[in-house]
C-alpha cells in the first residue's frame, strides 16, 4: 500500500523522496528528521531539503525544539485539499496563458505600428488589461466593470506611484457600491451604468470589448497599434464626459500625451509652466527630449470648459529652450517642430 501511495503522490507532482517522506510522516506522526529519513529511506543529507519542500507545499509543519527539528504531518484531508486547489489554479493559469499566447500566434495581425488580436475569454481580457496598466508611463484611461477593480487596484496604485496620470471609469449601476470603495487620491474616478470595456495606455497598449447583452459573448480586441490606441483615447472622452463624478484627483495631473490635454488642464495658466517633452522631430523622425518654459499655447477651437466634449482640431505649445524656441504638436504632428509622445509639467500646483 505504501508503494502505491508513493506512486500516486508522484503522479500528482511530488518527487520520489518527497512522496516517501510524506507517507512515512503520516504513518508515524511527529518525528525528528533523522528518524524520518530512516523510515522513508531518504538519504540523511537530503532529508532537510525534502522536508522544507513538503513544508512549502503545506503537507508538513516543522517544529523547532530540543536537539533536532520535528516534522509534523498536516492532516491529509486538509493538506491534500489545499494542494489540489493550488495545483488546479496553477494548471488553469498555465492553460489560460498558453491559450492566450497561442491564440495570438493564430489570429494576431501585424500592422505597421503594432499588433491587433482578438481574445474571447473574460479572464484573458482582464490579463491584457493588467499588462496595459503595467505598460503605461504617461496617461492611462480605464473603463472597466466595478467587479474587476479589486484585482486591478494594486496595478493601478503602482501606475500612480510611477507618476502616470490615471482616469478610472467604473461601470456599475450601484452608486453605493462604488462609493464604498477607496481609491488612490491622485486618481480621477467616475461611474457610468453602462459602458464598453476600454483601456488605453499611452499609445502602447489598448483593450476594447463592446458592451453587450449578458447572453452575448463578445470578443475583446487587444492591440499595440499606435493609431488604434490613439483612437481609443479619443473615444474615451465620450465615456468620461458623460459619467458621474465619484472623485476628483487631489492635485492636477503632471503627465500628458499631447498639448490639448495640457491646455485643457491648465486652462488660462498654460503659459509660464515648465515642460519636459519626449517625442520625435517631425522633419527627421529623430527621438529626443526637450525642456523649456511654455511661452505660447494654441487651441482651435478654444477649450472653454473640461466638459467641452471634443478634441480640438489644432492644439500646440511653444517652448523656450536653451537652444531656441520649439513648437510642439501631438503625436501625429506634421507642421510643428516636435511631435510629442509625452509631456510632463513640472511646476503645477
Amino acid at each position: 500500500m505504501a508503494d502505491d501511495l508513493v506512486d500516486t503522490l508522484q503522479r500528482i507532482g511530488l518527487n520520489e523522496y518527497q512522496s516517501r517522506a510524506y507517507v512515512a510522516a503520516v504513518r508515524i506522526g511527529a518525528t525528528q528528521l533523522p528518524t524520518l529519513a530512516d523510515e522513508a529511506d531518504v538519504p540523511q543529507q537530503r532529508i532537510y531539503d525534502v522536508v522544507e519542500d513538503l513544508e512549502s507545499l503545506g503537507l508538513v509543519e516543522v517544529h523547532e525544539g530540543g536537539r533536532a527539528k520535528q516534522a509534523v504531518p498536516v492532516p491529509p484531508d486538509v493538506a491534500m485539499t489545499d494542494l489540489k486547489e493550488r495545483q488546479l489554479a496553477e494548471v488553469e493559469s498555465d492553460f489560460d496563458s498558453a491559450t492566450d499566447d497561442l491564440n495570438r500566434l493564430f489570429s494576431e495581425v501585424e500592422t505597421a505600428t503594432g499588433f491587433v488580436t482578438l481574445v474571447n475569454r473574460a479572464q484573458a481580457i482582464r490579463r491584457h488589461v493588467q499588462r496595459a496598466i503595467d505598460a503605461a508611463e504617461w496617461w492611462l484611461f480605464l473603463s472597466v466593470p466595478l467587479a474587476w477593480y479589486r484585482d486591478l487596484e494594486d496595478d493601478i496604485r503602482a501606475a500612480v506611484d510611477r507618476g502616470v496620470t490615471v482616469r478610472l471609469l467604473l461601470v456599475s449601476d450601484d452608486e453605493d457600491a462604488v462609493a464604498a470603495r477607496t481609491f488612490p487620491t491622485a486618481v480621477a474616478v467616475r461611474r457610468r451604468p453602462g459602458a464598453d470595456t476600454l483601456v488605453a495606455a499611452d499609445r502602447a497598449y489598448g483593450v476594447f470589448r463592446a458592451l453587450g447583452s449578458p447572453s452575448v459573448t463578445r470578443p475583446g480586441l487587444v492591440t499595440s497599434d499606435e493609431n488604434i490606441v490613439e483612437m481609443f483615447h479619443r473615444y474615451s472622452e465620450q465615456f468620461w464626459l458623460a459619467a458621474h463624478v465619484v472623485q476628483t484627483d487631489s492635485s492636477p495631473p503632471r503627465r500628458f500625451l499631447n498639448p490639448w490635454q495640457v491646455i485643457q488642464t491648465t486652462s488660462d495658466s498654460t503659459v509660464g509652466h515648465t515642460a519636459v517633452v519626449e517625442g520625435h522631430e517631425t522633419a527627421t523622425g529623430r527621438f529626443d527630449t526637450w525642456e523649456g518654459r511654455i511661452v505660447d499655447a494654441v487651441c482651435d477651437p478654444p477649450i472653454t470648459s473640461e466638459q467641452a466634449g471634443y478634441v480640438p482640431r489644432i492644439a500646440g505649445l511653444e517652448l523656450a529652450t536653451d537652444t531656441g524656441h520649439v513648437s510642439v504638436g501631438g503625436w501625429d504632428a506634421t507642421i510643428e517642430d516636435v511631435a510629442a509622445h509625452g509631456i510632463e509639467i513640472s511646476n503645477l500646483g
